[in-house]
């Protein structure tokens, strides 16, 4: 498994935050292809240094600037990971300190966290 967890930027509020995880985008915008993930992995969402979702991603696939999933694809994403089911909310508080942007469960010492039922 090659999970991986986003990091949301810190001036983004609690209520745009509630948004995304309540939306049903169906995708997360990135800059760049996350080479490990795929199908079966899941994206972690991290918000002030906790964890505040998580979804199963169905594909990693190259971003157009047209319509997706019934969203919006920003003009700056060049890849979209793909997600179904929704967003599962963390049972507990789960802390993931000391990083910005992406980085693998297994680097983060977090890949116990995919076998865990949300």
């Amino acid at each position: 498994m090659s999970s991986f967890t986003r990091t949301i930027p810190q001036y983004k509020t609690r209520e745009e935050v509630e948004a995304l995880i309540s939306g049903r985008d169906s995708f997360v915008p990135l800059t760049f292809r996350p080479g490990r993930a795929g199908a079966g992995d899941s994206i972690y969402l991290v918000y002030h240094g906790f964890i505040a979702g998580r979804a199963r991603i169905t594909r990693v696939v190259p971003a157009q600037a047209t319509r997706f999933g019934g969203g919006r694809v920003p003009d700056w994403a060049k890849w979209l990971v793909c997600y179904s089911g929704g967003w599962e909310r963390p049972p507990r508080q789960i802390a993931v300190q000391g990083h910005q942007g992406v980085r693998y469960l297994d680097e983060l010492g977090l890949g116990a966290l995919d076998g865990e039922t949300w």
